[in-house]
């Protein structure tokens, strides 16, 4: 829903730089290396994480270029694990109004992260509701593969495994795969009841059901990420 006010790209453009500075790239799964010279995450990562082009992501930070479209303005909240005050200030600032509840939450708290910092003898990953990976640390990385290069609308375990084309990492006997397609599918139906409306979820549930052999509601055969 569009905000009767237009973009403010000056304070728009000071709020995404500012939460860029603020987030490591270890909250993110990715090593911190010893040649970095920027505070906070680069430019390019904040552009993969969000699936969008490093020049856009620029002129954002610059303050040009046209409106972002609300579908951005939520890709780049996501991908620098904005807290709901923050993801509220970005879509005002980009003239529309913040998400109404009912959606899946899709921002990681820092206290979440915090903790997951902690865990560094487990492979951790942090889920929505609907299977989307938000958040994970080096040793999910390796467990997993690189998740920061699936594009952002495919970072998501439930499409990986029906639909996926990558490698799983982790190799399960045909009685473990079939468990856990079904405990996918009980995933999504969770998350279908409890957010019948989030427009996320409903097209996601409508391409595995186009384009997988065994998807919510129906039982066919598994397409399994591989």
């Amino acid at each position: 829903m569009r905000h009767d006010r237009d973009t403010n790209r000056a304070e728009l453009a000071e709020v995404l730089r500012t939460a860029r500075s603020r987030l490591r790239p270890q909250d993110i799964g990715l090593p911190a290396g010893s040649r970095r010279q920027v505070r906070g995450l680069r430019r390019e990562e904040v552009a993969m994480l969000a699936g969008l082009s490093v020049d856009y992501v620029v002129r954002l930070e610059q303050g040009r270029g046209p409106r972002p479209s609300s579908q951005v303005v939520a890709a780049l909240a996501q991908a620098l694990r904005l807290d709901d005050d923050d993801r509220d200030l970005v879509f005002r600032l980009a003239g529309y109004e913040p998400p109404h509840n009912g959606r899946i939450q899709m921002v990681v708290r820092r206290s979440v992260l915090r903790l997951l910092d902690r865990m560094s003898d487990l492979p951790v990953l942090v889920l929505s509701a609907k299977g989307d990976v938000l958040a994970w640390n080096p040793l999910a990385a390796a467990l997993q593969g690189d998740m920061s290069a699936w594009p952002r609308h495919r970072r998501n375990l439930i499409w990986q495994r029906f639909l996926g084309s990558s490698r799983c990492q982790v190799a399960l006997n045909a009685g473990e795969d079939d468990a856990a397609a079904r405990a996918s599918v009980g995933t999504l139906r969770a998350a279908q009841a409890r957010y019948p409306r989030d427009p996320d979820l409903v097209r996601m549930i409508e391409e595995l059901r186009r384009g997988s052999s065994r998807a919510p509601p129906k039982r066919r055969h598994l397409i399994s990420c591989g």
